[in-house]
């Protein structure tokens, strides 16, 4: 709470990872770096400066105890600020609810840089109730001076040192009041001023006081953002006091996750620069292009005018400064903005982004190609051109370079990037300050297209039966941006370490992964993109349910529920920061052990913030899952949130698919121990057939019984009677109905319901789309000739002529079904028992051999004309 303006902005935070090596680089680097100071850091005690206006803090509790955090109640937040002398006083009052209030709020600490800046302690005072006066505090032995660089671990340093009072004896319900004033600017500032105050806070806060004084002479512009506020302007002995003050404050909860450069709280700018080309003019002379060059800058421009492409030439230029040239901030004093000289920088090899991007400038303008430096802001982004003209509007520095066919944005403290130039990713600042001569407005631009960060999957499967390894193949690809980070994981990490975070993505889901193959990255060449190759065997991807009779697959694109996440919660007021720009295909190939049933299907789904598209195609026993996301919008706002909620649920709804299977055995206990579920509409059916096959078979009998009997002719009257081979006719009409039977048992798994979706549902594993028209033709074929057959056995012993004639009917009917049944089954049988065909024609190849046997003998035998003749 006690940070009182923008003095403190820092490069652009380009790494982000810490070790105990470099921790301990660091600590070496600033244990030494103070020695060099002529006179040990302290401050000063001292009466409050005449030009402050004394504010009297409220008493006792002023804002509601639910809107407290942390157990302290900040009463008075007191900012004041002299331009004419270059003094800031600030002056706090808190007070202390709880027991973590005194753990956090006990004590004092005031960041400043001796080089340019004194500060001065006036009081600082403890209230007690019960007792008559506050007590004095101040006391040189409660302070201890730091010099903590806070953004080492990003390697940015700036020499600031830190005044921190430990308050001794402070108990729950104290008082906690104290000012300070810190006197100096920075010299490379020039003798301009500039200072943000925030007008509210996520706590309340008792009394809030903002306060100028400037000549009267020297206009100064002022803006409040996200609030309205009326000031006093008064003027007096030529200084102009403008004042602005308010009670009982507020808080203002910001949600969490919002876009980088989205500041929702209420702020007072102050700055007397007047323009932005005021700006531009004082940065032009630390921009200033060197015209003789040492010769080792010289040596360098030489290697770059070797090569005669000009985009070559820059890209060589910046592949330079970002791989040789070590990132590394020493900011202190003027270098918080003025650049080191380029041959400095050559020399020690390190810099920060304002020292690489001069240096980068210095060898491209030696080499004839026009560049310019560009401020721009990694945390206001393009809210920049909202704000007042200054330059702690801006973090980070970066380059414009123009060639005769376009103009590229370079941002030299990035690493590993490659490519052509038109691949050359640059963030997403929105809005810059190009420095050169003349220049009075921002400039918009943004990343080329063709470097937008994209990623192409292609995952491929060889998925085998339950007990087998299978096998996965990945190739990706990644472009611009993603091109970028993957090239540098691979150059700063280890290949072991970078194969078991591989491995770890994998994990989750195939918990007994393997690889087959080291990873492999490979360049592909005239663009910037990676290609990075992976093999693994996974074994027991199957998994298999609690009663173990089902083994289930799931296999989904991890990515893409990583970038689309869980649905935003609600209720929120602030924007979500959504990942942007990205690219992501996924291309998930399923080679499985047999063909899967599955319909294809395709899904849409779009918010302001993205677009999804899917799509599922089967080709015999192969899947193929197919996923295109791009980002459209970098947050997504709270009142389009529940529309971007509906969007993400129906993208992660089409993530991917769970796929049962069951072995045979698993299949035959399954159905064993399934309860009796009756198929209806098969019964009904049956017993319709049935009672209409009866009908018939009964006008047949009583039809042929009216027919006259045939006399035998004297030749054949001897052979009349059931003997002969008419005996071995008998006994294969008698069988006839009980093979039959012994056929149709099987078959009575259709009056199953359960059994019978299990062969006729799509869904199923078993399902086979001849398994419903194989299984109703046998079923209502055989029972037809079952109750024909049974017909014939009475018509036998009867000596009915139509005897035969329906053995006849019976003999070629068979061949005839048996062959229809074969036609129809081939396919089937051929998945399902491959053995089976061969079978099949055997029976055939019988039927066909007892039908040339009997149905002759049935039309020329003497015997059967005299014996079937009623």
């Amino acid at each position: 709470m006690s940070s009182f303006n923008a003095t403190t902005t820092h490069p652009f935070r380009l790494h982000s990872f810490s070790t105990p090596l470099l921790s301990l680089l660091l600590t070496t680097f600033f244990l030494v770096y103070p020695a060099q100071a002529n006179e040990p850091v302290s401050f000063e005690i001292a009466a409050a400066p005449s030009w402050v206006l004394p504010i009297t803090p409220p008493t006792g509790n002023q804002n509601s105890p639910d809107t407290i955090e942390g157990g302290i109640d900040f009463l008075l937040l007191d900012n004041q600020e002299n331009f004419a002398t270059k003094s800031v006083y600030y002056h706090q009052a808190r007070q202390i609810l709880t027991d973590q209030g005194v753990q956090d709020g006990s004590d004092i600490s005031v960041s400043f840089d001796p080089t340019y800046q004194k500060l001065t302690f006036h009081y600082i005072r403890v209230s007690r109730a019960g007792t008559p006066a506050p007590t004095d505090h101040l006391d040189r032995k409660h302070f201890q001076i730091l010099r903590r660089e806070t953004e080492m671990e990003y390697f940015l340093l700036d020499g600031r040192y830190t005044a921190q009072c430990v308050l001794e004896d402070v108990r729950v319900g104290d008082i906690i009041e104290y000012a300070y004033t810190i006197d100096g600017a920075n010299p490379v500032m020039a003798g301009k001023n500039s200072a943000i105050y925030y007008t509210t806070w996520r706590v309340p806060v008792g009394h809030i006081v903002v306060r100028f004084l400037y000549p009267q002479n020297h206009p100064i512009h002022f803006q409040a953002t996200n609030k309205n506020i009326t000031p006093k302007i008064t003027s007096t002995n030529g200084l102009t006091e403008w004042f602005w003050e308010e009670h009982n404050v507020a808080p203002r909860q910001q949600d969490p996750s919002t876009p980088a450069d989205y500041d929702p709280y209420s702020r007072i700018e102050a700055s007397d620069f007047l323009s932005w080309n005021e700006v531009v003019e004082w940065a032009l002379p630390f921009y200033t292009p060197i015209k003789t060059l040492s010769p080792n800058l010289n040596a360098e421009v030489q290697k770059l005018r070797d090569i005669i492409d000009a985009d070559r030439r820059i890209l060589a230029a910046m592949a330079f400064v970002q791989d040789e040239i070590r990132y590394l901030s020493v900011s202190s004093s003027i270098h918080s903005h003025q650049p080191s000289a380029p041959e400095e920088v050559l020399r020690r090899r390190f810099g920060d982004c304002k020292d690489k991007t001069l240096l980068c400038a210095t060898l491209l303008e030696h080499c004839g190609i026009s560049v310019s430096p560009v401020l721009v802001s990694s945390s206001n982004r393009s809210t920049v051109i909202d704000m007042l003209p200054s330059p702690y509007a801006f973090d980070h520095v970066i380059l414009q370079v123009e060639t005769p066919r376009n103009t590229y944005w370079l941002d030299v403290t990035g690493s590993n990037q490659r490519g052509p130039l038109d691949q050359v990713y640059i963030s997403n600042f929105g809005q810059g300050l190009v420095i050169t001569p003349g220049k009075s407005l921002l400039t918009a631009f943004k990343a080329p297209a063709t470097s937008i960060p994209k990623t192409t999957i292609q995952e491929n499967y060889i998925i085998r039966e339950p007990g087998q390894n299978s096998l996965l193949d990945v190739t990706t690809i990644y472009h611009g941006a993603a091109a970028d980070s993957t090239r540098s994981n691979f150059k700063n990490e280890s290949r072991a370490t970078l194969q078991k975070n591989y491995l770890k993505y994998y994990f989750p889901k195939f918990p007994e992964i393997t690889a087959r193959q080291p990873l492999k990255i490979t360049e592909l060449p005239d663009q910037n993109a990676c290609k990075v190759e992976e093999q693994y065997t996974l074994t027991n991807i199957w998994k298999l349910n609690e009663k173990e009779n089902t083994y289930t697959l799931s296999i989904s694109s991890s990515e893409l529920l990583s970038q689309l996440g869980d649905p935003i919660a609600l209720p929120r007021e602030d924007p979500v920061a959504w990942h942007h720009p990205a690219k992501l295909s996924h291309e998930i190939n399923l080679q499985f052990f047999q063909p899967w049933e599955i319909e294809g299907e395709s899904t849409h789904a779009t918010s302001d913030a993205f677009q999804f598209d899917h799509s599922t195609k089967v080709k015999a026993s192969t899947i193929t899952l197919n996923y295109q996301y791009q980002t459209l919008a970098d947050r997504v706002l709270a009142n389009k949130i529940p529309a971007h909620n509906q969007a993400v649920e129906k993208a992660t709804g089409a993530l991917g698919y769970t796929f049962t299977y069951r072995t045979p055995e698993q299949q035959t206990l399954t159905l064993a121990n399934q309860p009796n579920n009756p198929n209806w509409l098969i019964l009904l059916c049956s017993a319709l057939i049935f009672v209409a096959s009866i009908i018939g078979c009964i006008v047949i009998y009583k039809c042929t019984a009216k027919v006259p009997p045939l006399l035998p002719s004297i030749e054949n009257a001897a052979y009349e009677g059931l003997s002969g081979w008419l005996v071995i006719v008998g006994l294969q009409t008698i069988a006839r109905p009980i093979s039959l039977i012994a056929y149709m048992v099987p078959l009575f798994a259709i009056f199953d319901q359960t059994r019978w979706n299990a062969l006729t549902h799509p869904s199923s594993t078993q399902y086979h789309p001849m398994w419903m028209p194989v299984l109703l033709f046998e079923w209502t074929f055989n029972l037809l000739a079952l109750v024909f057959s049974t017909m014939l056995i009475i018509m036998y012993f009867k000596k009915r002529a139509f005897f035969r004639t329906g053995t006849i009917i019976i003999l070629a009917a068979s061949v005839l079904g048996l062959s229809i049944d074969y036609l129809i089954s081939e396919d089937l049988l051929s998945v399902v028992s491959p053995e089976t065909p061969d079978d099949v024609m055997s029976d055939i190849m019988r039927t066909i051999v007892a039908s040339s046997i009997w149905i002759p003998y049935m039309l020329i035998s003497k015997r059967a004309k005299a014996t079937f003749r009623h």
